[in-house]
């Protein structure tokens, strides 16, 4: 029945592509001449051949079509996460239909002031890219780096901690500051309302 056969064609079209694997690439790489050495035989047999060729080259060969297969399966991840992230925004704008952002609200929330870092944050981020470069710290992630410097941070003296304090100390007091500036003011009571009503009823009389 042909629609069923039209229903399974889209349904393939629906699964996520696969990346080839290394023998696949080396059989696709290898397939024409393999068939030229050997004519008349048939596609089973010569991928035979192909996969024991494969089996019997050396690590150099197959470290070449590994790679090829990893970079070709990190791309056609990339596009499926793109394709999944267009679904869900697309999909998300539809059910939600919330009013997009005035640009007043966008600059009330990017005035906001900036958290104040801690004096041992300023000290890892001073001297971050120095403990990276030591030999003792190479191929180490910042979280590793920043467990040495909070050790670092524990042994040094007071007078060693002053200037980060000191800057965590400056930031608070600006973060305060600004936090001030940007409230609204504050709207009257109802005490003048009281206020008017009574001149209003000494006008009266």
């Amino acid at each position: 029945m042909p629609p069923k056969k039209k229903a399974a064609a889209d349904s393939d079209d629906e699964k996520p592509k696969r990346a080839p694997t290394p023998l696949a690439l080396f059989k696709e790489d290898n397939m024409e001449k393999v068939k030229k050495d050997n004519a008349g035989k048939k596609q089973n047999e010569i991928n035979k051949i192909l996969s024991q060729m494969f089996k019997d080259a050396d690590d150099d060969v197959k470290e070449k079509y590994t790679k090829k297969s990893k970079k070709l399966k990190a791309e056609l991840e990339g596009d499926d996460d793109e394709e999944e992230e267009e679904k869900t925004t697309t999909k998300g704008s539809k059910k939600r239909g919330a009013p997009k952002k005035s640009d007043e609200e966008k600059t009330t929330t990017s005035d906001k002031p900036k958290r104040a870092q801690s004096a041992l944050q300023i000290f890892q981020a001073a001297k971050l890219e120095e403990t990276k470069n030591k030999k003792e710290n190479e191929g180490k992630k910042p979280a590793e780096l920043k467990k040495i410097l909070s050790e670092m941070w524990k042994e040094m003296d007071d007078d060693e901690k002053k200037p980060y304090v000191d800057l965590s100390n400056q930031q608070k007091e600006q973060n305060k500051a600004a936090k001030k500036s940007s409230a609204p003011p504050k709207k009257k009571k109802k005490k003048d309302e009281s206020e008017d009503e009574e001149g209003s009823e000494s006008d009266e009389e």
